[in-house]
């Protein structure tokens, strides 16, 4: 890990936002003490958090005359399968459910505050909130999150092997160390004060390092295995021809002739796909931070340096959604004047680190249409996903006649970033995916909207080498030029 890049101005470390998140959210909580004031017809009981005698406060429950009336409560438990006649029993339910509901509330009445939400009453200092969903939502969704059952789920779908306890821990001691540094930098203390504090915190960078690690949470998997993959045939087809030169050195092809044609014909069906979202050109280099705040592995990716010593860690990535959500880091759209969703395209070559195989499927360096979409709530996002999947599904199908099946992918294929993901297989090959992500890179890079909201992102990637390469299969096997890509080349060049 480059320090002086992730912490730097940009980098995760500097986004309080985002270890508040962490702090609360994304490990479970296992002793949290809340004071406030009482609610209405609670107990007058007083609970101190050691010695506590719980036999008189459940005696005292029998008095207890809650909120929710008895009949509703005892309705509701045995819903849930839980039928008790004892009045105290409900009570307790019934008083747990009051706090719970009460906290988020007080919590949600806070938001508005800070917001400036409220309207005064004219001639008194009195100033009423109305706690709208837009309020409320975020705020339910942060005491979800301190649920310990999702993030146990994320883990044991995706087959992870992670100590949440001790991982939970440690966090806890980099936070420790992260507060007394930001609260010596906010008190100007002297140099070697400073200096001391990030040492210290440093020290503990474990911890950070670990709940980055932690994967996003699941929304749904499926249950179907992938396809055994049909070894491809392309290559040897087009070398015969004349149309593909292979170096295995650097472990990469280049294309002559009408592949070529057939390739930047592609291109451009995807960007007239999305002819919607504004096409950028994103720098082809990614700074560590941004791997980590998406959560890749950097292995997969070659690195680049200038060759000196002070040359901040960085790795060439190309066209991907690594490269368009740099872009965006630290950013705050208008919600009211902007169209939402915010879509953004681009096109050109994706880089990887070298692997065995060299061929159009599986090169380090290959040619790929990347769309991301951020939207302000999960409903734009979800619409956005499902017209993805229907406009890709269909040139791939009806348009270019490959053999392809969209697939939900299982839990254990999903990428650390990705809530669920669709993938279209041509028999056995990836050739595009959908990948629902949330406000989970958003979170991690600071990306909002001036309601303090973190925008939700869908990504969606087509790996036009590959789409190439299951095309020239079918040629191979004797099928006719796919009509919607026979007028960018002639017939007699492909024979």
């Amino acid at each position: 890990m480059a320090d002086d890049q992730y912490g730097g101005e940009n980098g995760v470390m500097n986004n309080a936002q985002y270890h508040e998140y962490h702090h609360h959210q994304q490990i479970p909580q296992r002793n949290i003490v809340v004071n406030r004031s009482g609610l209405q017809n609670e107990p007058s009981v007083s609970v101190e958090s050691s010695n506590i005698n719980m036999r008189d406060f459940i005696n005292e429950l029998e008095d207890y005359v809650p909120t929710i009336p008895d009949a509703v409560t005892m309705h509701f438990m045995r819903s849930c399968g839980c039928d008790c006649s004892d009045p105290r029993i409900v009570r307790l339910v019934a008083l747990a459910t009051q706090k719970y509901v009460s906290d988020i509330i007080l919590d949600a009445m806070q938001q508005a505050r800070m917001k400036g939400l409220g309207q005064t009453k004219k001639g008194t200092k009195e100033t009423r909130y109305c706690l709208t969903n837009d309020i409320l939502e975020p705020v339910l969704k942060e005491y979800i999150f301190e649920n310990a059952g999702r993030l146990r789920r994320s883990i044991e779908e995706r087959r992870s092997d992670v100590n949440i306890p001790e991982l939970k821990e440690k966090y806890e001691a980099w936070w420790a160390k992260y507060e007394a540094w930001t609260a010596a930098t906010a008190t100007n203390q002297p140099k070697e004060t400073l200096a001391a504090a990030k040492k210290a915190m440093r020290d503990q960078q474990g911890g950070l390092l670990g709940a980055l690690a932690l994967p996003n949470f699941v929304h749904e998997v499926g249950t179907k295995e992938k396809a055994m993959l049909k070894p491809s045939k392309h290559r040897e087809y087009l070398t015969q021809k004349g149309h593909i030169r292979v170096d295995k050195k650097i472990g990469v092809v280049h294309l002559v002739g009408y592949p070529v044609l057939l390739r930047n014909n592609l291109k451009d069906q995807l960007l007239e796909m999305f002819e919607d979202a504004v096409l950028v050109s994103p720098s082809c280099f990614a700074r560590a931070a941004i791997l980590e705040g998406v959560n890749v592995p950097m292995k997969d990716f070659v690195r680049f340096t200038d060759g000196s010593d002070n040359f901040p860690t960085t790795y060439l990535v190309g066209h991907s959604l690594h490269s368009l959500v740099s872009l965006f880091v630290r950013s705050q759209f208008l919600e009211q004047k902007n169209k939402w969703p915010i879509t953004v395209q681009s096109a050109g070559a994706s880089y990887y680190a070298k692997k065995g195989v060299v061929d159009l499927s599986y090169s380090r360096q290959r040619l790929k249409h990347c769309v991301v979409s951020m939207s302000v709530n999960d409903e734009q996002m979800d619409t956005f996903a499902n017209d993805s999947m229907n406009k890709i599904g269909a040139l791939l199908d009806e348009g270019l006649m490959l053999d392809v099946k969209a697939r939900k992918v299982m839990g254990k294929e999903l990428r650390n970033y990705e809530t669920q993901a669709i993938v279209f297989e041509d028999k056995g090959l990836e050739v595009a995916r959908i990948s629902r992500i949330g406000d989970y890179i958003s979170r991690r890079l600071n990306i909002t909207v001036d309601s303090g909201n973190f925008v939700r992102m869908t990504y969606v990637e087509t790996d036009v080498d590959r789409v190439l390469a299951r095309l020239i299969d079918g040629l191979v096997d004797g099928k006719d030029v796919p009509k919607n890509i026979r007028e960018a080349v002639r017939r007699y060049d492909i024979v």
